[in-house]
């Protein structure tokens, strides 16, 4: 296919190219192509630049409703610390929750019992909205490390998050 017809990331090819136009224009920098997955960028992140995460995750929650979202896991789930940018709730914090769940030292204070609440509420989300217009963001790693995390924390790994490919994106 032509490249002017496939997105410029997430796309070797075109990473190619974007070096040979470095050279072409002296730029005496050559970009790392790691074809990646984007789970697997968060647990980089939580194991060699911790202190970066906070700094680079996007919550997606708008403020008014932060505040709401933070009370509700204040109360769902003490002991899980999140980052005081998050909210808790949407796509890009869940993104970030399950690989801290996995990977985040800081996590291990937690308790079983509110890890399992927050895996089991991102499951029942998943199935509320994951079929539809998210399911671009949580198929893959994602859905991989939500399953991995299920198996970690004794949590049974209902139909409809099976049915989700994980791995790769599709």
């Amino acid at each position: 296919m032509n490249s002017k017809y496939v997105p410029f990331t997430d796309n070797e090819e075109n990473m190619e190219y974007f070096n040979e136009i470095l050279h072409l224009l002296g730029v005496p920098v050559e970009v790392v192509w790691r074809n990646k997955h984007e789970m697997d960028i968060v647990k980089d992140l939580i194991l060699n630049k911790p202190d970066w995460l906070e700094s680079v995750h996007n919550c997606f929650c708008i403020e008014p409703y932060k505040i709401s979202h933070r009370d509700y896991w204040a109360e769902k789930a003490k002991t899980f610390p999140l980052y005081g940018s998050q909210c808790g709730s949407c796509v890009k914090c869940r993104i970030t929750n399950i690989a801290r769940i996995l990977y985040d030292p800081q996590v291990e204070n937690t308790t079983v019992k509110d890890i399992q609440s927050y895996l089991k509420n991102t499951i029942e989300w998943i199935k509320r909205s994951g079929t539809t217009h998210l399911i671009d963001m949580i198929e893959g790693s994602f859905i991989r490390d939500v399953k991995r995390a299920c198996r970690r924390y004794d949590i049974g790994i209902p139909d409809h998050i099976k049915a989700i490919p994980d791995g790769k994106k599709i």
